[in-house]
């Protein structure tokens, strides 16, 4: 099963990013996503089995939130700026919202996750690349995005979204031809 461990966006917030991305999605190919779906990827475990899902599970159990981690929950997450995945050159895969407020602590709680998972095989997350806090909004049509550029100047900045981080969630991440579904499958509560 593949899993991750995220901070779900709260339902107002959810909802004014998705009015954001469907007014960019008039003019671009995409595909929205449903505004429950919207949550802030931490550390994307990849496939695992049931056992080290337990692992994660067990370990999230016992370390609750730590002091170390409670320091990195940032009070507001606040999404500044819209951007196109990947940068560069290659063809354009998703629409996000970027993370401004909160960045730096959501870092520290992106490198103290990946530090304490008991389950080894994190190599993709220590790739070198910075840890880049976004919320995915849409996803390009493939057929119609590799033949078109998206407009860099014309993506929204300062879009005055912010949010209390409220959970963090280990989510098992099904693919189908509809598009990706997210199960919790364990949830800590954060402190408020």
């Amino acid at each position: 099963m593949r899993l991750f461990i995220a901070v779900p966006v709260p339902a107002e917030a959810a909802a004014a990013l998705r009015r954001v991305a469907a007014t960019e999605a008039a003019e671009l190919p995409l595909r929205l996503l449903p505004a429950e779906s919207l949550h802030l990827t931490l550390i994307f475990l990849g496939e695992r089995n049931e056992e080290q899902a337990e692992q994660i599970i067990h370990f999230m159990k016992e370390a609750g939130v730590t002091a170390a981690q409670k320091k990195a929950v940032p009070p507001l997450i606040r999404v500044e700026r819209l951007a196109v995945y990947p940068q560069g050159s290659a063809p354009p895969r998703v629409l996000v919202a970027e993370a401004a407020a909160g960045r730096e602590q959501l870092g520290k709680l992106h490198r103290i996750l990946i530090e304490k998972i008991p389950v080894s095989s994190n190599r993709n997350q220590n790739s070198g690349k910075p840890f880049r806090p976004h919320i995915t909004l849409a996803r390009w049509n493939r057929k119609a995005g590799s033949r078109i550029k998206p407009p860099h100047t014309l993506l929204r900045q300062d879009l005055g979204i912010s949010f209390k981080p409220y959970q963090l969630v280990l989510y098992r991440s099904r693919l189908s031809r509809e598009g990706a579904s997210y199960d919790p499958l364990f949830t800590v509560e954060l402190p408020s």
